[in-house]
């Protein structure tokens, strides 16, 4: 992709810039697809947004070492979990 020059508009509080659909399209963002966008150096860039596997969101959550944090939360939760006991059927229920 090259890099090309673009101008800025005003829309109500904020700046709009306009980029030409074919640079999505080489990118593969569909219309209405959220993306990233990062400032750096005097530079805007913006990125697809990417979907995370549950094991790089349990990391994001947890922190490296996961798996230890994870185990321990889960056996607590079962430890804590009983049978409750709410007394014998009233009115018409099935079991």
């Amino acid at each position: 992709m090259q890099a090309i020059q673009v101008t800025t508009e005003k829309s109500g509080d904020s700046r709009i810039v306009r980029i030409p659909e074919e640079y999505f399209r080489e990118m593969e963002i569909p219309e209405d697809d959220s993306v990233h966008i990062s400032f750096t150096n005097q530079s805007v860039v913006i990125s697809k947004d990417k979907i995370l596997t549950l094991k790089e969101r349990l990391i994001e959550f947890y922190g490296e070492g996961y798996e230890e944090k994870c185990r321990k939360d889960c056996e607590e939760f079962y430890r804590e979990l009983k049978e409750i006991e709410w007394g014998p059927p009233v009115g018409n229920e099935i079991w």
